[in-house]
């Protein structure tokens, strides 16, 4: 065990002030001993040899009596002072056990919250004091000390262990809290392998945490067997209480001005007792408001239509008012509103082509200008990620033999939520699909044969799989018979893959269109697996397939995307369209560069906008040298940072997977490993200066009867 001991509060004010006061009792000492003109008289001369022994006599005790009545004097004008007497011990460092101090401190957005038991002192601040006692502990017992704040992107304050304690000191007082989530598995990572000064020996290393411990920053945290975990927590003991709004998303992600988008955010209650908070949404100049009833605990999801009346960037907040934890209490959006919806149609054929199923797929889709769809033709070596990631939909059409790259930009465009309809209407394109499905089973299909061109008078037809569900539940009655009616003269022989569904099949049993989930279940995927050329089927020729291209392209257009906004922290990427003119440089309100990524001459797309993180949620805009505003980026809280709820001991034990891994969990506000005791020295220094005034009282006063002559009656 370690112990300090120290005074403190004493100010030098005081101290000059009680010097000061001291002094009268030996000034007047010393102006009391002066007396008047010496006069000689023979008659006193006995006298005057009993006065000068009684005075010899007398002279230690007036010594006495002038520096008790100093003390007396310094004891009042410290006791006005209030020093304190304080100590501190930690149990946990041992001298001679050597160890290396670590201490992780939760600078995350929940560390703002106010500790209703320490006077309203925000949980950072607390968490903050405490670390410096534990420092200062850990320096006295010979220690080699470190200190990470775990944030988003946790990092050390000092690169390496110290043996000196004021450089750290003195930066975790300029240390601050941020509004990010804390990622504390990276934090206890760094902590575990942060190095010791050069060339000296590793000890025993104990990892101590100061957090709020709340349970959402510490899910899948595992903990070195090499470390020992002390968990620090200075939760409040009240029970938590927040209202918060969390994954704000419209659908579509991408939507069309003048037509009716949705709105929809995340409401939770994070207390024990029921709810009923006003949420308002504000976006393209209206409101809209609703007040859902939450039980205690329960969370619910409320949706609100918008119409976008233009086709620009429009910002959106949803937000309801609760004073616990603000930070929480809005989240936003910015709606890439777009005039119709973009469709990528990936082909190798000439635009001279109008025979093949591309140009009719094309004009099924979008037959004038004003349709909902805007087609754009890109050829397969122009296939890249951050173009088709622009598009809300792409078409694989008389593709022919993919390029290398084109499979993985397809699937980069799946993860990002973008709907693919894959038309496998040719042996190449058979190849193409076979060598996407290689690596991962994605297609809906699992290709067995060649691809198969039956002779002309021979024919497949179709027939209904799983009308009632998907793409297809608007066929019904004659729209079904007109379809079915339709004859194919090739297919693509295939299996249905698992987890897919087949909607039609072909009259030999493979299926004609099925659909799937892409990879990590984001964007749909779609397959035809026919040829759609005037030449091999009926089916471009009747008044169903638009209507079938409509209804199969509506249902692979994302419902959502991946996520509409950044997090605190996080960098802000936002698009804007490649139509819009600005000039370089652009930059965000502070003025910090933003990187701007243009497509090449092969591959052109919208301009992708890089700007560094904010360090508040809201909406960031975005402007070029002309300081005109071209984007905006949204930023929203952590949903982490809106759950209260704290580790329990079941959490703690599934922390680690090592056996000899040590954790445990204390309080340390109020109360911890760490005890320190205040003691105020006011009372005690008054107490003494009454007990010294009572006995200079009386030495003065027994001084006074002895020097007296007794008279006769």
């Amino acid at each position: 065990m370690t112990t300090i001991a120290v005074i403190s509060g004493i100010s030098a004010l005081w101290l000059g002030g009680a010097a000061a006061a001291a002094a009268f009792p030996i000034i007047a000492h010393f102006l009391s001993r002066r007396g008047g003109p010496t006069l000689d008289f023979p008659a006193v001369r006995f006298v005057q040899i009993a006065a000068a022994e009684q005075a010899a006599r007398e002279r230690p005790r007036d010594l006495f009596l002038l520096l008790l009545r100093v003390l007396i004097i310094a004891l009042i004008a410290l006791a006005f002072d209030r020093p304190v007497w304080s100590t501190t011990s930690n149990p946990d460092i041992d001298t001679a056990q050597g160890e290396d101090i670590v201490i992780v401190i939760d600078a995350s957005a929940s560390m703002t919250r106010s500790h209703a038991q320490s006077g309203g002192r925000a949980y950072f601040e607390i968490a903050r004091s405490r670390a410096l006692e534990e420092l200062e502990a850990a320096q006295s017992a010979g220690a080699r000390t470190a200190v990470i704040l775990a944030s988003l992107n946790p990092e050390a304050i000092l690169p390496r262990l110290t043996d000196q304690s004021a450089p750290l000191a003195a930066r975790l007082r300029e240390a601050s809290v941020t509004l990010q989530r804390a990622d504390m598995q990276s934090a206890i990572a760094l902590a575990a392998t942060l190095p010791a000064p050069t060339d000296e020996p590793l000890r025993p290393r104990r990892v101590i945490v100061f957090s709020d411990m709340q349970a959402s920053n510490f899910q899948g945290v595992s903990v070195p067997a090499s470390v020992t975990l002390d968990l620090r927590s200075i939760a409040d003991q009240a029970p938590p209480r927040n209202l918060a709004v969390s994954d704000i998303e419209i659908s579509p992600p991408r939507p069309i001005a003048g037509r009716e988008s949705i709105v929809s955010v995340k409401v939770t209650n994070f207390s024990d007792a029921p709810a009923r908070p006003t949420v308002t949404c504000d976006a393209a100049s209206s409101q809209r408001s609703l007040s859902p009833n939450l039980a205690p605990g329960a969370s619910t999801t409320l949706s609100f239509p918008i119409t976008f009346p233009t086709a620009t960037q429009t910002p959106v907040r949803v937000s309801l008012i609760d004073a616990s934890f603000t930070h929480d209490d809005a989240a936003y959006l910015v709606a890439d509103v777009r005039q119709a919806r973009r469709i990528a149609l990936i082909t190798a054929a000439p635009d001279s082509d109008r025979r093949g199923g591309a140009y009719f797929a094309s004009l099924a889709l979008a037959p004038t200008e004003t349709s909902e769809f805007r087609v754009i033709r890109v050829a397969p070596t122009q296939a890249t990620p951050e173009l088709l990631a622009s598009f809300d939909a792409v078409i694989i059409a008389q593709a022919a033999l993919l390029p290398d790259s084109a499979p993985a930009a397809i699937r980069a465009a799946l993860e990002q939520s973008v709907g693919v309809l894959w038309v496998i209407d040719s042996q190449p394109a058979y190849e193409s699909a076979a060598a996407f499905n290689a690596p991962a089973p994605s297609l809906p299909v699992t290709l067995n044969s060649r691809f198969t061109q039956l002779a002309a008078d021979e024919h497949l037809t179709l027939r209904p799989a799983d009308l009632d569900r998907g793409p297809l539940a608007l066929f019904e009655g004659p729209a079904t018979r007109a379809l079915l009616d339709a004859t194919f003269n090739t297919s693509a022989p295939a299996d249905l893959a698992p987890a897919s569904v087949p909607l039609i099949l072909l009259s030999n049993g493979d299926p004609f269109i099925a659909w799937r989930t892409g990879p990590r279940a984001t964007g749909r995927i779609i397959t035809i697996n026919a040829d759609l050329a005037p030449d091999h089927t009926s089916l471009v020729k009747g008044p169903m397939f638009p209507v079938l291209m409509h209804e199969l392209l509506r249902f692979i257009l994302p419902a959502s995307a991946a996520r509409q906004y950044a997090e605190v922290g996080e960098l802000l990427t936002t698009r804007v369209p490649a139509a819009l003119t600005f000039s370089d440089p652009v930059a965000d309100p502070l003025d910090r560069p933003v990187r701007v990524t243009r497509g090449s001459a092969s591959a052109a797309f919208d301009p992708i906008l890089t700007a560094p993180p904010a360090d508040a949620p809201g909406i960031t805009d975005l402007h070029d040298a002309s300081r005109t505003i071209i984007a905006r980026a949204a930023t929203n809280l952590s949903p982490d940072e809106s759950d209260p709820r704290t580790l329990d001991e079941a959490a703690i034990a599934e922390l680690t997977d090592a056996p000899d891994a040590s954790i445990r969990l204390t309080a340390a506000a109020p109360g911890a490993s760490i005890t320190r005791q205040a003691i105020e020295l006011w009372p005690w220094l008054l107490a003494a200066a009454i007990a010294s005034l009572a006995v200079e009282s009386l030495i003065a006063g027994f001084n006074r009867r002895a020097s007296t002559p007794e008279r006769d009656a």
